[in-house]
């Protein structure tokens, strides 16, 4: 009798060692697993940022006088401007006699080179209120004779000028904005 309870208590104590084995070995299993879908997740990722990188990083810059020659520059280097991004033609100094009346000099053109259509949008910087909405300007189109859609009173605005890059069903495909100033003399 005390050989055979031996042997049950063995037989118990194996089948609790393979249990344990067993339940180890599943999670060096799924650890291992885990590891090989983080590395193939990291590999996905790292050629992600390499694609992105290779992308033009023009889209949503502002244009501001301390770097206004570098985007020029930039902008310049290219024969063709790319789908998505704008090659600004245009005056950045707008004078109008009185808040009603039509600039002499405010101009803004949709370059040739460029390849997509456009429309602007100007807000006061201070406020962020809108005071002109153009309408959309096809590649090699100019716009002249503005007068601003919000009467203001005599002084000099800053102001910033958004110009919507859209595609042929008028989506907007991105966008670059710029300050200028508005001077309103009487």
């Amino acid at each position: 009798m005390d050989e055979q309870g031996i042997e049950k208590t063995s037989k118990k104590k194996g089948g609790k060692g393979w249990v344990i084995v067993s339940v180890l070995m599943v999670i060096v299993i799924a650890m291992l697993v885990g590891i090989i879908l983080y590395l193939l997740q990291s590999q996905k990722t790292s050629q992600q940022l390499e694609s992105a990188e290779a992308l033009p990083q023009q889209r949503n810059v502002v244009v501001a006088p301390e770097n206004v020659d570098e985007v020029i520059a930039q902008m310049q280097e290219e024969e063709k401007t790319p789908a998505g991004s704008y090659e600004v033609t245009m005056n950045t100094h707008w004078i109008f006699p009185d808040g009603k009346s039509v600039s002499p000099n405010a101009f803004v053109e949709n370059s040739t080179s460029n390849t997509n259509m456009v429309y602007f949008t100007i807000v006061l910087d201070d406020s962020g209120e809108e005071i002109f909405h153009s309408p959309y300007l096809e590649l090699g189109a100019q716009l002249k004779d503005i007068s601003l859609d919000k009467e203001l009173e005599q002084g000099d605005y800053n102001a910033i000028i958004t110009y919507h890059l859209v595609d042929d069903d008028f989506n907007e495909l991105s966008n670059v904005s710029m300050y200028m100033t508005i001077s309103i003399e009487n």
